[in-house]
């Protein structure tokens, strides 16, 4: 026998009964539905009973697992399938697979219910023990992250009344001097990539003027380029992950969306691109068919050089490097 509650506002209990017990008392399971979308009342029943149905396979061909008993690792797939693969993007699901590496052999064994905060921190001191190389902090940072939004998810599911992370703080960062050239360096460096192929000489003379990101130079078209009005619009990025390969998604960040001012010698240049690729769309990244051997560490040093090189630009900033004005 299966059947539908309301629980409360857009929530609903589903019951599928499954046998008697020893003690000759019926054993019933439950799952909490949300639902979260507007639909008619005809459109919510049909939801509803589909999801009773499915619950009941669930139940009676032995996969249900109630959530008292469910291993932090069964969770972890159910999130990863559920929530990470709508919400993050391939370059953060890849991140996501890379620590959950770490963090599934120490506490997936573990019923999620079981988890306790001492459970957390003997996990992060583990783990350094453990390494000739202990992570840096910021890894550190990312994995207390990612542990927080899937205990979050899991008190969100009511698997949990509440998250063994919450009231544990970061690990504390150390601070960095980001490196940078001068504005004399910039200069020499200008020079030097004078003799570099062209798409090379582009790509570190783009990043040394406007301070972009590696992923939004490689993902810079010819339509976000204006070069009467000497504009770059960045509303992309490339990105590359196993999973993917290449792909282009949206900025890193909402404030990633912006339009950077470009001198007259970038103008200079990309009208050269131009001309040598002889197309009128494409990515300026790969124009010629030459592949970019430009190292990230390298991209990096030279856009946060971007400041030193505003009194050649004619260009003034903003706080954020990035928006040039």
């Amino acid at each position: 026998m299966a059947s539908i509650e309301k629980r409360g506002t857009n929530s609903y209990r589903l019951v599928v009964e499954a046998g008697y017990g020893p003690d000759n008392k019926r054993i019933k399971r439950y799952k909490t539905i949300k639902i979260e979308e507007k639909m008619t009342p005809k459109k919510q029943k049909e939801f509803l009973e589909a999801e009773l149905i499915k619950f009941k396979i669930e139940v009676e061909s032995g996969e249900y697992i109630s959530p008292e008993k469910m291993k932090f690792e069964a969770f972890i797939d159910e999130w990863q399938k559920k929530y990470a693969i709508k919400e993050y993007a391939p370059k953060s699901l890849e991140l996501n697979d890379y620590l959950l590496g770490y963090i599934t052999p120490y506490l997936g064994h573990m019923k999620i219910s079981e988890i306790k905060p001492m459970h957390i921190l003997s996990f992060f001191e583990t783990i350094q023990e453990k390494r000739d190389k202990p992570f840096s902090r910021n890894t550190l940072t990312s994995m207390h992250r990612l542990l927080r939004v899937i205990f979050n998810t899991a008190v969100a599911w009511q698997l949990i009344p509440k998250s063994p992370i919450s009231g544990l703080k970061y690990p504390k960062k150390t601070k960095t001097k980001t490196p940078y050239y001068d504005h004399e360096e910039s200069l020499q460096l200008l020079q030097v990539v004078q003799e570099a192929p062209l798409i090379w000489r582009t790509m570190i003379t783009l990043a040394l003027t406007t301070g972009l990101r590696r992923g939004e130079l490689c993902g810079l078209e010819w339509k976000h380029v204006n070069l009467e009005k000497k504009t770059i619009e960045v509303e992309q990025q490339l990105v590359y992950t196993r999973a993917t390969q290449k792909a282009l998604t949206d900025p890193k960040s909402e404030e990633g969306n912006r339009k950077v001012a470009i001198p007259q010698l970038v103008v200079d240049l990309l009208k050269e691109v131009r001309n040598y690729s002889k197309k009128n769309d494409g990515n300026l990244a790969t124009s010629g068919n030459q592949r970019i051997g430009i190292s990230y560490s390298l991209l990096e040093l030279v856009r946060h050089s971007c400041r030193s090189m505003s009194p050649i630009n004619g260009l003034r900033f903003s706080k954020r490097m990035d928006y040039a004005i």
